[in-house]
């Protein structure tokens, strides 16, 4: 993507960022400018992987992040294809550590009846993840910021770090407030109140590049994992950016405030044309989703320049992407995620490193549950053994077979509430329809106070290159779209289009639902329309 700088940045945003251009240009530039590194490694010699993940970030607030985008966009493969097949965070954050989506890792959601730390805890999958196969492998390796929604509820003490970390520092306390925190740090209380430098996000980009540079100095090969909160509401922006983009809008995208939605599942018929008041919220929280995200983006800089100075920039792979996309009033919905529309499942992805051709663009389709095999082929890791993803890093080097590459992406949703409650919800739903988000209230509460996300009933489904199909066998109901001719899914062409590709996109659903390892792949590498 380009490199440029909106034009509602403020003054002192654009200062920053000129100075930073200083930096930008000596961090882009070839492995013969490591000069004045303290330590380098030969290319390929065990190399480093970083791995930045945000909270909730929607395709829309890229534009806003030019240093992500050149430094590692630019630099390494972008992925225009790349989705979330769960699209909670705790479901999808196992999912990458895993290798494995939501049907097999048993963390549906969020909350701990079926999801949460607590259940990916009680099932003792952190026994087995990237962190332990690296670490095993000889890798030093760390996470800084968030781990899994509930940490470290039931677990025997707050003191608790989950095995394959070296070194720990995730918040048992404020966790998305950015100030007024309290962290785990490698078994300590760590407390951080309101003053500019407790920022949170600033504090783990300092605690990062500290760790990079102490295991540089001891010649250890390290994994680090960047778990950054922005722009996850409340979007606490850092104090140097409070000011930035004065006056910005949510993007009114083709399916904002859809006018006819009657062939929508009920939870989205039932909803009410976005009042004002509800739009004005929608604008107030865009901005201060993209202001929160620009501590991130000054983060990026930090670590390239102390890749640079290390003498690892071209030994390090750094990976850049986010648990779920968002959406903001497409189908009149509310803001939130958890829905299989493009909004909420479709997210950024780089990766720049070893062997990666700068301005690398990759269509075929990947995903979060790509990830834990794209780690280990990266640092020559032993897999798991039961990934139901592969390795995304062939493709970024140019080095896949064109043979058996995935056709079809499973997508997955559970709701945070049990069958009885959400039928009761929809119910509600449907009997006193919601006029939306008033000014000033909880952005994803409608008006009846509901959580809306609460309304959105259970769903499996599948993205292919051209169409995706959703099934809620809660409700009976049933969504399909041409994405070549309708890319904003306003036609549900379920019950119109050819009925050969309808039942063939139900077969291939049908299997990945339920598939395992092995079989994933097989299944999702057939020819699907």
């Amino acid at each position: 993507m380009p490199f440029s700088y909106h034009p509602r940045r403020t003054g002192r945003r654009l200062l920053g960022g000129a100075v930073a251009l200083g930096l930008l240009a000596a961090s882009c530039s070839s492995g013969s400018s490591h000069s004045t590194a303290t330590t380098q490694a030969p290319a390929g010699d065990h190399p480093n992987v970083v791995f930045i993940l945000t909270d909730d970030m929607a395709m829309a607030e890229l534009q806003y992040m030019p240093h992500v985008q050149q430094l590692i966009g630019d630099q390494g493969a972008t992925f225009d294809n790349y989705f979330i097949s769960d699209t909670e965070c705790c479901p999808s954050r196992t999912t990458t550590l895993r290798g494995q989506y939501s049907h097999n890792t048993g963390v549906h959601t969020n909350t701990e009846a079926d999801g949460g730390f607590e259940t990916a805890h009680r099932l003792g999958i952190e026994d087995q993840t990237v962190a332990t196969q690296l670490q095993s492998d000889g890798y030093r390796t760390a996470l800084y910021g968030k781990y899994l929604n509930g940490y470290p509820h039931t677990a025997t003490n707050w003191k608790y770090v989950p095995p394959g970390w070296t070194e720990w520092a995730s918040p048992i306390q404020g966790a998305i407030s950015e100030f007024n925190y309290t962290l785990n740090h490698d078994g300590a209380k760590q407390v951080h109140g309101s003053a500019p430098e407790d920022y949170a996000a600033d504090v783990y980009t300092d605690m990062s590049l500290g760790y990079a540079g102490r295991a540089v100095q001891d010649k250890a090969p390290f994994f680090l994992y960047y778990g950054f909160y922005a722009p996850h509401s409340p979007s606490t922006p850092a104090p140097r950016h409070e000011n930035d983009f004065p006056g910005l809008t949510a993007p009114r995208t083709a399916s904002f405030d859809e006018q006819d939605t009657s062939d929508k599942p009920a939870y989205v018929q039932a909803l009410s044309p976005l009042p004002p008041g509800e739009i004005k919220t929608i604008d107030t929280q865009f901005a201060l989703r993209v202001r929160s995200l620009q501590a991130v983006d000054d983060s990026v800089v930090k670590l390239v320049g102390k890749l640079k100075e290390l003498g690892q920039l071209d030994n390090t792979y750094i990976v850049f992407t986010s648990d779920n996309g968002y959406h903001l009033g497409q189908h009149r919905l509310p803001p939130g995620k958890g829905t299989p529309y493009e909004e909420d499942i479709k997210v950024p992805m780089f990766i720049r490193g070893p062997g990666i051709t700068p301005g690398t663009h990759v269509s075929t389709l990947t995903g979060n549950v790509d990830l834990a095999s794209t780690f280990e082929d990266m640092a020559g890791a032993k897999p798991l053994g039961f990934e139901d993803g592969r390795s995304m890093l062939p493709l970024a080097k140019n080095q896949a077979s064109t043979d058996g590459q995935r056709q079809a992406y499973l997508l997955e949703h559970w709701p945070d509430t049990a069958p009885e409650d959400e039928a009761a919800l929809r119910a509600q739903a449907q009997t006193e329809p919601s006029e939306a988000i008033p000014g000033g209230t909880t952005p994803t509460t409608t008006a009846t106070g509901l959580d809306f996300q609460s309304l959105i009933p259970k769903y499996s489904g599948i993205r292919t290159q051209r169409y995706a199909l959703f099934e809620f066998p809660t409700t009976g109901e049933h969504e399909l779209y041409d994405l070549q001719n309708d890319p904003a899914e306003m036609q549900n062409v379920y019950g119109t289009i050819d009925p050969t590709i309808r039942d063939q996109l139900t077969a291939r659903l049908h299997e990945l639902e339920t598939c395992q390892a092995d079989q994933c792949r097989q299944d999702d590498g057939q020819a699907t329309p």
